[in-house]
């Protein structure tokens, strides 16, 4: 599998990695990434070897090397809302802790 250490990315470079809520918020978007090149690489299993990227071990790794880049843009985009909801979620955990012991 192709993945490379969401922190150690040329995109977490980018972005003030010394406050926390922009690394949480980058490894929501790095988990939801991860979710979508699976899902990718899990849809592609139902289609017929030779139809998209042809059969072999050049075509696997095209494919897999595909699936990145378009599970990438996908997060990016925000459309599926899973790091956003993930965020939501966060919050609501520290407020119900701050709740409880506050």
């Amino acid at each position: 599998m192709l993945y490379v250490n969401p922190l150690d990315s040329a995109y977490a470079r980018t972005l003030d990695t010394g406050a926390a809520p922009d690394r949480k918020k980058l490894a929501y978007r790095e988990l939801e990434h991860v979710f979508l090149k699976q899902l990718l690489d899990e849809m592609y299993k139902t289609v017929p070897k030779d139809a998209l990227f042809g059969d072999g071990a050049e075509a696997d790794y095209q494919r897999e090397i595909f699936n990145d880049a378009l599970s990438g843009a996908m997060a990016d985009s925000g459309q599926f809302g899973i790091a956003k909801i993930m965020e939501q979620q966060d919050r609501i955990a520290q407020w119900a802790s701050t709740a409880r012991t506050g």
